[in-house]
């Protein structure tokens, strides 16, 4: 049977009513349901919460293979721990009963892999499928491996060391065991500090400007596990995925850092990572299809709408492209049309996506800074649009001029 050579995922004694995701796909759980069958090769994330849906969840990943033989993946949920054991975890003895019977379990007790549609309507066909693959394009077992640990479980309440001064770390003392949540390594960021040892004066004030510096360290860093722009492009997809299916904090938090990183680079566009920037590109433009602006204003935060801190950070990053396009035709030097075609090619499709969806305005020369509205009661008043001073760098932004003034009169010799 055409099913055999597919994988099939048992998620056996699951409460009725539970809440059961695979991929970018959810359901609620029946008395009859026992897992899932049909699931093509590739990657995919399971998660669920015995409590509904409303709960808190846990999620594991794991790689489908299509063999000649029928790969089955077996777990059982342990009402005393509240949550699904592996197969090695069982008795061996229940373990070789459940395979012996797993012929019992086709047809109505194992539901049928699909994926959502675009316009909302469920189905398994291939533009689905490949919108989950795109999302998850760049995840592969080192990513996993190295921020999740053996067996790639997570769960809403995983935290990690770079958060344990927030609130969400205290959560996970008071909710949480070793079983319910994993320590997740994510890769370090640090937006405060993006210039190398040594570095002083100005060196340090163009590098907090333009952390291009910052970006290819992390890189360096990585390539101890892989190809570094690869891995830091799975950890971004990774970590888009756990928030959106988890509402997982912590990774919605590194999702922020990362891209805080990535776009306040300016220099590293068009020189050694430009590749990688037109690979940035496509994930994010698909990343922004597939999210709501509800997701963005309530779970990531930061604004709304157009004074979102994704807008500003997307807005800050075109404006850079167009002054590296701005100075490369005034010296002749011919980067720009390398870049028309590349990059702000990707970025052109991310404007179009957020103006129509989002209602956002990306391009700083469209956005109406300041301006006076009339109130109702008819009176005057002079509005202007968050982070405009950082943008024009007036205000707390404004650049520090110091004099040092030097008597030539002083004797400068060193006192005995």
């Amino acid at each position: 049977m055409a099913h055999q050579l597919l994988t099939t995922l048992l998620l056996l004694d699951l409460p009725p009513k539970s809440f059961v995701g695979i991929d970018l796909a959810s359901f609620t759980s029946n008395d009859r349901f026992q897992g899932i069958k049909l699931i093509p090769s590739g990657l995919h994330f399971v998660y669920y919460s015995a409590q509904g849906d409303m709960s808190l969840r846990t999620g594991f990943w794991f790689r489908a293979v299509t063999t000649k033989q029928a790969t089955v993946i077996v777990t059982k949920y342990d009402a005393v721990i509240e949550r699904l054991i592996e197969e090695s975890e069982m008795d061996m003895e229940e373990a070789t009963q459940i395979r012996a019977n797993l012929g019992a379990l086709y047809g109505e007790r194992l539901t049928i892999y699909r994926q959502p549609a675009r316009d909302g309507r469920v189905g398994n066909t291939t533009p689905e499928a490949e919108q989950w693959e795109t999302l998850c394009e760049y995840v592969d077992e080192a990513v996993l491996l190295r921020c999740l640990g053996e067996g790639w479980k997570c769960s809403s309440i995983s935290g990690s060391k770079v958060d344990r001064d927030q609130e969400e770390e205290k959560l996970m003392q008071l909710l949480g065991g070793e079983d319910l949540v994993a320590e997740i390594e994510w890769t370090p960021v640090d937006l405060k500090r993006t210039w190398p040892e040594g570095a002083i004066g100005r060196e340090r004030t163009v590098m907090a400007k333009d952390r291009s510096w910052a970006l290819g360290d992390m890189v360096r860093r990585l390539n101890a596990h892989g190809d570094g722009e690869k891995q830091l492009l799975g950890e971004l997809q990774m970590t888009f995925i756990m928030a959106v299916t988890l509402g997982c904090y912590s990774a919605m938090e590194q999702w922020r850092r990362l891209l805080g990183l990535t776009l306040t680079c300016k220099s590293a566009v068009f020189g050694e990572r430009k590749g990688f920037f037109g690979d940035l590109m496509e994930l994010l433009l698909a990343q922004l299809g597939y999210v709501d602006e509800s997701f963005l204003a309530g779970f990531v935060g930061g604004g709304e709408g157009e004074d979102s801190w994704l807008a500003r950070l997307l807005r800050g990053f075109g404006k850079g492209l167009n002054e590296v396009l701005d100075d490369s035709a005034e010296q002749g030097k011919g980067k720009g049309k390398e870049i028309q075609n590349e990059t702000l090619e990707m970025y052109r499709d991310i404007e179009s996506l957020v103006k129509k969806k989002f209602d956002w305005v990306l391009d700083a020369k469209d956005v109406v800074r300041r301006g006076m509205i009339q109130t109702e009661e008819g009176e005057m008043v002079e509005l202007e649009m968050a982070g405009l001073e950082e943008d024009d760098e007036t205000g707390e932004y404004a650049p520090v001029i110091v004099q040092e003034d030097v008597d030539e009169d002083t004797d400068m010799t060193p006192a005995p």
